[in-house]
């Protein structure tokens, strides 16, 4: 069994086996790993701890990782990967067919873009975004949220895929509850507060398929 030392007095340090572990980013991620040290084996709940070492953030902030274990936790995992990992290559995809479809090439030409363009969307682009989208929807359709009845920080990295979606599909006509679920997003104060700070944007158009 691995064992960890603490070395409290003089400059922090923490070892595995006598091997140093790297180097913490905070104190307070420092102050949590001697908490949960010295406090043994009991379980903590996620409002304690925040309350205890990160004073300044809002409680509801621990609410955005669900707990570990727990369905919700599995949910948001998958969702906060799927954003990236699954559906924005495809956004990004439609991007590039977009831009193949509209290229400044002589008249005569503008036939063999435009057909290989047509070719991925209508053969692999079309589909693939058409089922990716029903399957959130049917999601939606169980809940407020990705991950259930709470707001998480998976819905955050959703929220991006789906309004990158919202402007090559009409997703209030076809997908109510994906709709529904980016006006919520953009009626929270954060999101507001967001737009305050950073001012309005813009995605990237491509056309709508």
């Amino acid at each position: 069994m691995a064992r960890l030392k603490l070395s409290l007095f003089g400059p922090f340090l923490a070892t595995v086996d006598d091997k140093p572990l790297m180097a913490f980013r905070t104190k307070a991620a420092q102050a949590l790993l001697i908490y949960l040290t010295c406090e043994g084996g009991d379980a903590h709940r996620r409002e304690h701890l925040m309350a205890l070492l990160w004073p300044g953030l809002p409680q509801k902030s621990a609410q955005a990782w669900p707990a570990a274990g727990t369905p919700e936790r599995r949910a948001y995992n998958y969702w906060l990967h799927y954003a990236e990992g699954t559906f924005a290559p495809l956004m990004l995809l439609s991007l590039v067919m977009g831009r193949i479809e509209d290229a400044p090439v002589p008249f005569f030409l503008k036939p063999v873009p435009r057909g290989i363009a047509k070719k991925v969307r209508d053969g692999y682009l079309g589909p693939n975004v058409t089922r990716n989208l029903a399957f959130m929807e049917s999601t939606l359709a169980n809940g407020p949220w990705f991950c259930g009845e709470r707001f998480s920080a998976a819905d955050v990295q959703m929220s991006f895929a789906l309004e990158a979606a919202e402007v090559r599909t009409d997703l209030s006509a076809e997908y109510p509850h994906l709709a529904a679920f980016l006006e919520t997003i953009r009626a929270r104060p954060a999101y507001q507060q967001a737009l305050d700070k950073g001012g309005h944007y813009e995605l990237m158009r491509a056309t709508k398929r």
